[in-house]
């Protein structure tokens, strides 16, 4: 147990230093700046159920891709982003991060993407922590680039984004992204966190997709994944069963046994590596310790 002075996690790069290093002086940088990240840690850690409600604006992108100024703000411009928000987030939405989560610290999902350092999450975790009288931690980073817009549920679940960057002993986090559809980013994010020491306390995205109001699996879809799919998901994946997220454990539940699901990695992985190389984007099969193009680079 730590004691005096509140204790900081940080991983093996942090602050400025790796903000510098993933998006140039200026919050930009082209894709092979990204530095490749080492041997990843499994997710142990999942989304606490008590944590697991989200806090959402639309069901799905489509609507809020259709705002005129969406197509800059995920590109990066701050200014986009802020009138972006403005516009899409009700009242609603800030008075119940307010009665949720009164001074806690918003982190958002800060990452390197293909159009740009997407500027949404971080102004919307601005707006939430203004209402609720928190602040943000915007130090926390995402250190590779899974590259999940326009993949399907297993590669979602094999690529797993990797976060790096301080985390305070015992703060209450809440998590913020633009969207979500398996819910596996945020669960990253949550795992580490609660690595160390912190305690995520909920979660908020502008566009929800994954049909679901909680993230939290269910005991059952846990219990079932442990037993047909175990020592898979932790070799092949680096996803301990009770990390999972519900919509994660949801879809795990209809394959029938390892077999299945071990067929259906080894095609995940060969399709992926196929599509980023039609982008002209190598996958790396090192950087995220998985043996799975996780984490890639510009060839």
């Amino acid at each position: 147990m730590m004691s005096g002075e509140a204790a900081t996690h940080r991983g093996k790069n942090h602050g400025g230093t790796l903000r510098r290093a993933l998006f140039g002086q200026h919050g930009a940088a082209p894709m092979n700046t990204v530095p490749d990240s080492e041997q990843a840690s499994p997710r142990r850690f999942g989304i606490p159920t008590a944590a697991s409600e989200i806090l959402s604006v639309f069901k799905n992108a489509d609507e809020m891709k259709q705002h005129p100024d969406y197509v800059a703000a995920k590109a990066g411009e701050n200014a986009a982003a802020a009138r972006f928000i403005t516009d899409v987030a009700s009242a609603e939405t800030f008075a119940q991060a307010r009665d949720r989560w009164p001074g806690a610290t918003f982190v958002p999902v800060i990452a390197l993407e293909a159009s740009g350092a997407n500027a949404i999450p971080s102004q919307f975790a601005e707006a939430l922590a203004a209402a609720a009288n928190g602040d943000t931690e915007t130090e926390i980073i995402q250190v590779n680039q899974p590259f999940h817009t326009g993949a399907n549920p297993m590669d979602r679940v094999i690529s797993r984004p990797l976060f790096d960057g301080p985390v305070e002993f015992g703060k209450s986090y809440v998590l913020i992204d633009d969207a979500t559809v398996l819910g596996g980013t945020l669960a990253e994010l949550a795992n580490h966190i609660q690595e160390g020491g912190g305690k995520v306390v909920g979660l908020a995205v502008l566009a929800n997709a994954s049909r679901a109001g909680l993230l939290s699996p269910a005991t059952t879809h846990v219990t079932l994944a442990e037993r047909r799919f175990g020592n898979v998901l932790r070799n092949e994946i680096g996803v301990e069963p009770g990390a999972l997220t519900g919509p994660e454990a949801g879809y795990l539940a209809g394959f029938k046994d390892a077999d299945a699901l071990r067929a259906r990695i080894a095609k995940a992985k060969r399709e992926r590596s196929e599509r980023l190389r039609a982008k002209s984007i190598r996958p790396s099969e090192d950087e995220s310790g998985l043996d799975q193009p996780g984490a890639t680079r510009l060839a």
